[in-house]
């Protein structure tokens, strides 16, 4: 729990300017649609399962004290919940947050999940520097392990030089502890497949950038399945374009939503839908589907400057043979724990791509 208090908040662009207006890449026209008959089939990629003796025991095992903050004051909202709200026992997840500084200090940032007011489960740490009257974001890779259950995501901070830690001292833009609570689902059955990888064609994915895509005309998504249960896949991938405010939202949580804007309104539309079927023995599936947006959607932007903001987020769903139930396909976030991958490890795996139009430009 956090003690509430009041703030205004002044947010200055240095260090932050890429988290309010995204870079775009435009897809060329002749890259769009392809005749590529590589697509269904069975792919190989590197297969790095998580290390559970060595990640069920980093950052888990160390002795965690928490103190008052006093003036080492930091509040917080989420972030990163592109990633999608559910969570299951015995995977990977990525947690993330923005803060704001009221301090200057370097340290480091880690996640705790608790239950009434009690640390149940600790994730490794990362370094940070905070910067007074500035805003930024993290997000961590977090090894989940803890009973299915209702949990808080906690943040805690620690100055270098310490060895306790300290939670933010308020949450910040209407941000609420409900925003901020989990459940951990049991462990993901084999016949519930995962996303490695998703990106428009003709492009390589990168987690640092929005895909500018036509709206009126079609265009193929490109998209590779995770099958560790190895089994026979038979379902429909349903794709949706995402933009809500909720508290268990896929996309967006109440706090990322801005006052003086126009055009701010919520969508979930599907976009494009296609059937599966994985034969037995196949670790990883790669499949190109079409994706339509019609035209008419207006860029949600803020009133006073006409930024872009809390684009849309486009998401796979799967329907299993004989289900009427539509699941989030759920990033397989092994390769996020590869302690041998020298370059951006998000790059190499993702459940969701950022959006703009070219109506938008």
């Amino acid at each position: 729990m956090i003690k509430r208090r009041k703030y205004s908040f002044f947010f200055f662009s240095s260090g932050s300017t890429l988290l309010v207006r995204p870079i775009k890449r435009r897809i060329l026209d002749n890259q769009l649609i392809t005749k590529d008959l590589k697509y269904p089939a069975p792919v190989y990629m590197e297969d790095m399962p998580i290390d559970v003796e060595y990640w069920g025991k980093y950052g888990k095992t160390d002795e965690i004290q928490i103190r008052e903050c006093g003036e080492d004051e930091v509040t917080i909202r989420p972030n990163y919940t592109e990633y999608g709200y559910e969570c299951y026992q015995n995977e990977g997840k990525v947690f993330g947050l923005f803060w704001t500084g009221w301090c200057s200090f370097e340290g480091k940032l880690r996640f705790v999940l608790m239950q009434n007011g009690r640390i149940i489960e600790q994730y490794q740490p990362i370094d940070i520097r905070v910067k007074s009257g500035q805003w930024d974001g993290k997000k961590i890779q977090c090894y989940v392990t803890v009973s299915p259950g209702m949990y808080e995501l906690v943040p805690l901070f620690q100055k270098k030089g310490e060895s306790t830690w300290f939670m933010a001292v308020d949450y910040e833009n209407g941000s609420t502890q409900e925003e901020w609570m989990y459940e951990v689902l049991p462990p993901a059955p084999d016949n519930l497949p995962a996303l490695r990888m998703m990106q428009v064609e003709g492009r390589e994915y990168n987690s640092f950038l929005v895909d500018e895509v036509p709206d009126g005309s079609p265009w193929n998504l490109i998209y590779t399945i995770s099958n560790k249960g190895e089994g026979v896949l038979r379902g429909e991938i349903q794709a949706r374009w995402e933009r809500e405010f909720k508290l268990k939202s896929n996309s967006y949580r109440p706090s990322a939503r801005k006052k003086n804007t126009i055009n701010d309104i919520e969508w979930n539309e599907v976009i494009g839908t296609t059937s599966i079927e994985i034969p037995n023995g196949t670790r990883f599936w790669k499949g190109k589907m079409e994706i339509l947006i019609p035209k008419g959607r207006l860029e949600p932007k803020t009133k006073n400057d006409g930024i872009g903001y809390a684009g849309p987020i486009l998401h796979l769903y799967w329907r299993g043979e004989g289900s009427d139930k539509w699941v989030l396909l759920r990033q397989d976030a092994d390769f996020l724990f590869n302690r041998n991958y020298e370059e951006d490890v998000y790059d190499q795996t993702t459940n969701y791509l950022k959006i703009s139009l070219y109506s938008w430009r």
